[in-house]
């Protein structure tokens, strides 16, 4: 799977994408219009339907990690998931709760 990497704040920021459990008609519904090609597309391997998983870590240690799931791309768009929106407000969450975390453990 796609996995991007990069520091932000100081913190190492990784995305990285799991195999989504839930049906797109879940998400979606049975009566959705594209529900068959949408279903088809990701059985068929042309589309992604993942969960987007991102961690802040420092030196290795994992101190938080924010999941996003029904991510639905092309496999050759999947990459465009870190411009839409979720991927920062994700990196925003984890960065905010690894600073909670860093404090929590200086304060020990």
């Amino acid at each position: 799977m796609n996995e991007y990497n990069t520091i932000v704040d100081g913190f190492d920021i990784k995305l990285t994408f799991e195999h989504e459990e839930i049906s797109p008609i879940d998400i979606y519904g049975e009566d959705h219009e594209e529900i068959d090609s949408i279903c088809e597309r990701i059985n068929q391997g042309i589309d992604a339907w993942v969960v987007a998983k991102v961690t802040a870590s420092k030196k290795d240690v994992e101190l938080a990690t924010e999941y996003l799931g029904a991510v639905h791309y092309s496999w050759d768009e999947l990459d465009n998931f870190r411009n839409d929106g979720y991927f920062e407000d994700m990196v925003n969450t984890v960065i905010g709760e690894a600073e909670i975390k860093l404090q929590e453990l200086r304060a020990t």
